[in-house]
């Protein structure tokens, strides 16, 4: 596991956790996309770029 410089041992870095995050996500949305649900909770915020870069983020309900 890649670590970061002044980490705490055993910590991962922010990039680790990302990856690590990012393929399970879609991992679980090819295979089993009815479970994608349990990675939001009904507060979750959602946020992409629009066509000029502006982030626009979303609140689930």
């Amino acid at each position: 596991m890649a670590m970061q410089e002044g980490n705490p041992a055993g910590t991962p870095s922010a990039q680790v956790v990302g990856n690590a995050f990012v393929e399970q996500y879609y991992h679980i949305l090819h295979q089993k996309p009815n479970l994608v649900h349990r990675f939001y909770q009904d507060s979750s915020c959602l946020s992409r770029p629009d066509m000029y870069g502006n982030m626009t983020t979303v609140t689930t309900m």
